[in-house]
């Protein structure tokens, strides 16, 4: 039920942006263009999130089968959806490859979302630095090289 209601509040935050848009759009500045660009591209991300979120709400009751998902692809969404937060702070991200592990995709881009943003919103240095990478734990004991398919992920800031 919140999810749809939140939805509807979206749509209607959409389409009104979109006829300010389209009637005032020989009258807008590059500038203002770009901005407008933002708010939908937001809106698009935000639609995503409820949609994410209602899908999340059902996992004690229908639990996702883990797929094999690639964190550079949840990395990239995760940094897309806080654009406007990292250009704000300058945040400076830089990342490693990434593994592929088994998990829920919605859930590994919520992981990197909420770590990165905590970095920036607790950094005391002015831009933060942000550094994400993984650490490949060995299989069996010691001497053997068979990487596991699920890794910690480690997430620093300077």
């Amino acid at each position: 039920m919140a999810s749809h209601d939140l939805q509807e509040l979206l749509r209607a935050v959409t389409g009104y942006t979109q006829l300010l848009e389209n009637e005032y759009q020989d009258r807008l500045d590059e500038s203002a263009q770009e901005y407008f660009g933002y708010i939908i591209d937001g809106a698009k991300r935000m639609q995503h999130l409820i949609q994410d979120l209602l899908v999340y709400s059902r996992v004690g009751t229908r639990g996702q089968e883990f797929v094999l998902v690639d964190c550079n692809t949840a990395l990239s969404l995760a940094l897309n959806n806080l654009h406007v937060v990292i250009a704000q702070s300058k945040a400076i991200i830089t990342h490693e490859p990434l593994p592929k592990l088994y998990a829920d995709k919605t859930q590994m881009v919520q992981l990197f979302q909420n770590l990165i943003s905590n970095a920036i919103k607790f950094c005391r240095q002015e831009p933060p630095q942000i550094h994400i990478g993984a650490i490949l734990r060995k299989a069996g004991g010691a001497g053997e090289a068979e990487e596991k398919p699920n890794s910690p992920l480690d997430i620093s800031r300077n």
